[in-house]
């Protein structure tokens, strides 16, 4: 039979489950009813780091616990116990914030400043612009800050008039800014941007016709090319973290073309296939 009613210590100390995870529960359920907790915050992101940190435990494993707590806090259980909750939706309302969070302390950890992909003479590097509690407020994700070395002079016009100028800042810099979490029903949005507009920008609009600069791409990748963590275990997270870099790496290589037009246009004067038509030279 089951009863309605408020979880006791000593209710849990009943379950049929062991005891360290017995203890976990009567320190959730302890710590949630402090007067600190009730009339603070109420984070449950800091609540549960601190008390996994505490505790000892990973926080795939203090999740389940919480979501253990939370599925049966308010029901005396069975003679049989209780089932330890084993599985949640780390995209979910409820988790998303901690999800986003998690993932920041993972790649902030093992992937900030670092290398993450290389290829065809381009390479990308994770940036992570602020401290994660600014992340997390400001709805912030990090970037990939993309570079290519290119060797030569530019000479561009300068807006709104016949006058020129030459430059030797040719070398493309860049960013792929890429949602952690999928933002909207249409999934992961994402902004390839390039960040030297008086070479490779002021290029792309007079040879390319492109209307802006500073955009390379941007668009949406569906959820379904990003398979998210089933949980919060170092494995699971490693996983869709390299996902994640994988995904960047496609859009990044999405754009190789026209980064070899450029190339080809600053450092031999026009591009080395056929039909490319050239608008500018550079000096020599």
């Amino acid at each position: 039979m089951k009863f309605k009613g408020i979880i006791t210590e000593a209710m849990i100390d009943n379950l049929q489950m062991n005891k360290f995870d017995k203890g976990i529960l009567k320190m959730i359920h302890k710590q949630l009813n402090t007067e600190d907790y009730k009339e603070g915050s109420g984070n449950v992101n800091d609540f549960l780091f601190s008390l996994a940190k505490k505790a000892g435990v990973d926080m795939h494993e203090m999740t389940t616990l919480y979501m253990t707590y939370e599925k049966y806090k308010e029901f005396l259980f069975s003679e049989e116990g209780i089932e330890k909750v084993s599985g949640y939706d780390v995209m979910s309302p409820d988790l998303a914030k901690l999800t986003k969070e998690i993932l920041l302390m993972y790649l902030e950890k093992n992937y900030e400043n670092k290398t993450v992909f290389e290829f065809d003479g381009i390479s990308g590097e994770l940036n992570i612009s602020e401290d994660i509690e600014t992340m997390i407020e400001e709805d912030m994700n990090p970037d990939v800050w993309v570079t290519m070395r290119v060797v030569g002079e530019y000479e561009g016009t300068v807006p709104n008039s016949d006058e020129t100028y030459v430059t030797e800042e040719t070398s493309f810099q860049g960013s792929i800014f890429f949602n952690l979490l999928p933002d909207t029903i249409k999934g992961y949005g994402y902004d390839f941007l390039s960040f030297n507009e008086e070479s490779f920008g002021d290029w792309l609009v007079a040879n390319e016709g492109r209307q802006y600069s500073d955009v390379l791409d941007s668009g949406y990748i569906k959820s379904a090319y990003l398979k998210p963590p089933l949980n919060y275990s170092d494995t699971e997270i490693k996983g869709y973290c390299e996902r994640w870099f994988m995904v960047i790496k496609r859009i990044c290589g999405k754009s190789v073309p026209i980064l070899n037009k450029y190339k080809d246009f600053v450092e031999h004067g026009g591009y080395m296939f056929e039909g490319y038509k050239i608008k500018r030279k550079t000096i020599k």
